[in-house]
């Protein structure tokens, strides 16, 4: 009835945020840093946080000054992010007997990963956001849905390793068995 369509190696995608979601929340941060510094100038009032802390007058100007310098220090990530984007192409690949990702924020470094020593493939969903977590002997590697071109290889790449995985711990299994 429905053709599932399963990827196959070799198989090469960009790995990396889209311009939208970069430009949204460069665009999201600066108006977070404006209006906060725009409230700590002009701010004339105490504050209380959830009934909980109470800041005086001086205190809660200090305190929108902080929130305003956390959100410049986003805008400065996204600028760097945007000219990591522009330098250098990320991708993510698979090969007949590897999957290779990059590490790091430029992605300059990659991680071949064989895919015998994947030991287990999990999904983690937050708010609609979905990351793939793969686990070897001695680290584990996270894929995220958002830095790929689409959510349709994000549900390929998953298939594919999942089954890779599973492939593998039943190949294990079958060799811990002891022969009579």
């Amino acid at each position: 009835m429905f053709d599932v369509i399963v990827m196959q190696p070799p198989w090469k995608t960009p790995y990396r945020p889209s311009w939208t979601s970069v430009i949204l929340g460069s665009a999201f941060f600066c108006f977070c840093a404006a209006s906060l510094a725009w409230q700590a100038t002009t701010n004339d009032r105490g504050l209380i946080l959830n009934g909980v802390i109470t800041f005086s007058p001086r205190e809660a100007s200090v305190f929108y000054w902080i929130l305003s310098a956390f959100s410049v220090l986003f805008v400065i990530l996204a600028i760097l992010l945007v000219f990591a984007r522009i330098r250098s192409s990320t991708f993510l690949e698979l090969t007949s007997d590897a999957l290779i990702i990059p590490r790091g924020f430029a992605g300059k470094r990659f991680r071949r990963i064989s895919y015998s020593d994947i030991a287990s493939i999990s999904e983690l969903s937050v708010a609609g956001s979905k990351s793939l977590r793969i686990r070897t002997a001695t680290a584990q590697f996270w894929i995220s849905s958002s830095v790929l071109p689409t959510s349709e290889d994000y549900q390929e790449l998953k298939q594919f390793l999942s089954k890779t995985a599973s492939s593998n711990q039943t190949l294990q299994a079958t060799a811990a068995v002891p022969r009579s």
